[in-house]
């Protein structure tokens, strides 16, 4: 009877599946809390009209975190910060910026680029010459990432949800991307905000040049103040169409939908 039964205990566990408990004391209940150590997000974008795609690691450095180190942000276009749309014609090449909850399952991206983007290196060498002195010959490489001579902008953010946790994290979900031209109404707005403060400080410097303080500085005060009374009377006119609302109506907004993995380089 104890070999029967010993046999139907075998039997049992090993047809069973094989399961391990996942987290712990040090890694946050998580299946491990430095999973996305070297890892970035990666995922595709799908819209009417157009399809990109993006890379994001939830930690990387916008901005130098330690400024006696050299390159030590990752860069818009680099494997952690990038993003590569098209739409309508028109590529668009930027950044992406993103974060994680793997608790919640919940991943959330933001998204920023242009349509022409120009990147350009330095180097410079110096060579012994003749007398024995120094010269220094100075080399500039540009190199073209995207042109369409338009300016055009794009910004967009998607949520997704983590469908999936092993063997590999997967996500779908969605989002919207705006897509922003330069001769929208609150583009002309900022236009015409910075051209009319660029006429009153030039009037604001050209008054306080003058150095012949006699009875015509009233004339000069007087004919200054009218010329910036008449610029500000003016401007009200062309910042009619700034704001948010201006920017979103004079773009094309398209809805997306996103789907993706982690990636380990």
């Amino acid at each position: 009877m104890n070999k029967i039964t010993s046999l139907l205990f075998f039997l049992a566990m090993t047809a069973s599946p094989a399961f391990a408990l996942s987290g712990g004391p040090f890694d946050n209940g998580g299946t491990a809390a430095r999973l996305e150590d070297g890892a970035v997000y990666q995922a595709v974008l799908s819209f009417r009209g157009g399809s990109g795609f993006c890379y994001f690691h939830p930690e990387q450095s916008l901005v130098p975190e330690d400024i006696s180190v050299s390159n030590t942000t990752n860069i818009r276009g680099s494997i952690q910060n990038r993003s590569v749309i098209y739409y309508k014609g028109i590529s668009y090449v930027g950044g992406a910026f993103g974060m994680s909850d793997p608790d919640s399952r919940y991943i959330s991206c933001i998204i920023n680029g242009n349509s022409d983007i120009t990147t350009s290196n330095t180097t410079s060498n110096q060579n012994t010459n003749n007398q024995g002195g120094l010269n220094t010959s100075t080399v500039s490489i540009t190199n073209s990432v995207v042109s369409s001579n338009r300016g055009f902008v794009v910004n967009g953010q998607w949520e997704a949800r983590m469908n999936q946790m092993a063997p590999t994290r997967r996500f779908t979900g969605k989002g919207e991307l705006v897509f922003v031209p330069p001769t929208g109404t609150d583009a002309v707005a900022g236009l015409a905000f910075s051209g009319y403060a660029g006429l009153i400080q030039a009037i604001v410097q050209s008054v306080g040049g003058v150095t012949d303080f006699t009875e015509t500085i009233i004339d000069v005060y007087g004919t200054a103040q009218a010329a910036i009374n008449n610029a500000l009377a003016a401007l009200p006119g062309f910042l009619t169409g700034a704001g948010l609302d201006a920017v979103q109506d004079s773009g094309d907004t398209v809805r997306l939908r996103v789907r993706g993995t982690i990636r380990y380089r």
